[in-house]
């Protein structure tokens, strides 16, 4: 029974026996008649006095928990003028003030974290247990394509989402999303609230490997360049001042052109790695191209392919050294030609330029997707006498002009080179 009512009915008992005992006696007995009333005088005092010292502390303590079940850490107890109560309405008053900074400072804690993770340059994805995307920063909905929050990774038709999907906890794996795009997933978890949640967080790596890349075969081709030129420099002198007869003269002359091309071939692993950083000045990607449209239409005439422009009426500067975009151009039509030829159908290229854009199609023999994933891989080649070179410089030159650029086969059969010059290099006229 609630302390209120029980209270009031024991009032009102005591109340009643003393109006029964006035009543029964009134008329009869004035001395019990002014005893009873009395009596319900100093009992009603004495149930006001009671109920200021015990009911309304119990209605503020009560409405005390009522507080502290519905969170508000704002309000505050007032005081009640009874020692013991206010005792525990200080130490009540107390708690909330320590809940309330608590809850301020885990709300500034977690906006700043969340700040924090949105802002940061990897990807953070965190799941709940059936695998439903609670959270996903905006660098992972940019790598993932969409916007996951509420989807789960198996809904994600996407690389990065499946593997996630299949990562086990505590371990980590790498995602080739594109030629230049290397991912690394690590996968963790958290309690929240007593249930175990996961996380996934994503880093580019593809910036750490093409450095080490670069460094290690740099170190490796600069050292067999300088050994192989020093030994066919002075080979190729000796061979020079080597008196023979004449039948051995077409041998010798054999020998030297040997090691000529040696140190030529030698010498094109060099030119990679000597690459310079580009001298970047205001170059329009279709009047570059209209530039060296003969030179590219004789290599593709002289192997029986045909060759074409498209160009749209968008006239944009980007910032590039003309020189290394030409020879990034003359790679990539190169390869395509050769695509062509080993294909042995009509071949035919084409270049299409949009503004800041340009896009290189071949309907040659086209690549595998384990080819597409590595074609710009240091020295990586299809070819059976392929040195891997050309693609690699290209790669060397559009990574220091901070291009985004791809290769790969499409549905309709056709291969594409794709180059984009990002929008901080771009103006236009």
């Amino acid at each position: 029974m609630n302390l209120r009512l029980l209270f009031a009915l024991m009032a009102l008992m005591t109340s009643a026996a003393g109006a029964v005992v006035m009543y029964l006696s009134f008329g009869i007995n004035p001395r019990l008649f002014y005893g009873a009333e009395a009596w319900v005088i100093v009992m009603f005092m004495l149930w006001i006095y009671f109920y200021r010292k015990a009911i309304a502390p119990y209605k503020v303590l009560r409405d005390g928990g009522d507080l502290l079940r519905g969170g508000d850490w704002n309000v505050r107890l007032r005081s009640v003028s009874q020692p013991e109560a206010d005792s525990i309405v200080a130490v009540f008053n107390d708690m909330m003030e320590r809940l309330h900074r608590q809850e301020v400072r885990l709300n500034e804690q977690s906006h700043f974290l969340a700040l924090l993770a949105e802002a940061a340059p990897v990807g953070i994805v965190a799941t709940d247990s059936t695998g439903r995307i609670m959270m996903c920063n905006g660098c992972a909905s940019a790598w993932l394509g969409v916007r996951a929050d509420g989807r789960t990774l198996d809904s994600i038709d996407h690389p990065l989402s499946k593997a996630m999907a299949a990562l086990a906890d505590g371990s980590e794996c790498t995602v080739r999303t594109a030629p230049m795009e290397l991912r690394l997933i690590h996968r963790g978890h958290f309690v929240e609230h007593g249930v175990r949640r996961s996380f996934y967080v994503i880093s580019d790596m593809a910036e750490a490997v093409a450095d080490a890349e670069r460094e290690a075969y740099g170190k490796l081709v600069r050292t067999i360049a300088h050994e192989v030129n020093n030994s066919m420099g002075a080979i190729v002198t000796a061979m020079g001042v080597v008196e023979t007869n004449e039948a051995d003269a077409h041998l010798l002359a054999a020998c030297r052109d040997r090691a000529m091309g040696l140190s030529e071939f030698v010498g094109a692993y060099a030119g990679v790695v000597k690459t310079g950083n580009p001298r970047l000045a205001e170059v329009s990607l279709r009047k570059l191209v209209e530039r060296l449209c003969p030179l590219l239409e004789s290599m593709c005439t002289a192997a029986g392919v045909t060759f074409g422009i498209d160009a749209t009426d968008s006239d944009i500067e980007v910032m590039a050294d003309a020189a290394q975009i030409e020879q990034v151009l003359v790679n990539v039509v190169k390869n395509a030609v050769e695509s062509c030829q080993d294909k042995g159908n009509v071949g035919e290229v084409r270049i299409k330029v949009d503004g800041s854009a340009l896009v290189v199609s071949d309907n040659g023999a086209g690549l595998d997707p384990e080819a597409a994933g590595n074609v710009f891989s240091p020295f990586f080649t299809t070819k059976p006498h392929g040195r891997g070179i050309g693609l690699t410089l290209v790669r060397e030159i559009l990574t220091r002009h901070r291009c985004d650029f791809s290769l790969s086969t499409d549905p309709d059969g056709l291969t594409r080179f794709r180059l984009h010059f990002a929008d901080a290099g771009v103006r236009a006229r």
